[in-house]
């Protein structure tokens, strides 16, 4: 069965108007709800095979805080430039083009949101909030198992 771990970066600063999107860091909310998320995935009954994530500097944030709490491994963790602000079409081609049965991918909205919309085949799915997941499972079709936002 195919599990398909959605992952919002945590909230990141606006403080330094010369930084550009691709640079902003987490602020201290952004990493606090880092750590939260690290905790509530931690409590997941399965570690990804695969973890596909943004470049971008608040992914990679928001990762460092789940490789600390040994979530998952540096060796399982993909960084793929075109994740950063993908529209749904790329982030789904890149999950279904990952190795293994579960494959995690950290990554922006609305394109993650959308993406879950999109497999679930319904609208109302929420909106991932800064730090959100979607856990989804595919058996014969999608379906959301669980999900959570740390705000």
């Amino acid at each position: 069965m195919k599990k398909l771990l959605l992952i919002r970066h945590a909230k990141s600063g606006y403080k330094h108007e010369e930084l550009l999107d691709f640079g902003r860091t987490l602020n201290a909310e952004g990493r606090a709800e880092a750590a939260a998320l690290a905790q509530a995935l931690g409590k997941l009954p399965f570690s990804p095979d695969t973890v596909l994530c943004s470049p971008s500097a608040r992914t990679v944030q928001t990762l460092h805080f789940l490789l600390q709490d040994g979530w998952t491994d540096l060796e399982r963790v993909v960084f793929l430039p075109e994740l950063y602000l993908a529209p749904p079409s790329v982030l789904h081609r890149a999950a279904g083009a990952a190795k293994g049965p579960s494959v995690a991918v950290i990554a922006h909205n609305p394109g993650l949101s959308e993406l879950a919309e999109h497999l679930l085949g319904r609208s109302g799915v929420p909106s991932l909030e800064t730090a959100g997941w979607h856990l989804l499972e595919k058996n014969a079709h999608w379906k959301r198992i669980a999900g959570s936002t740390t705000a």
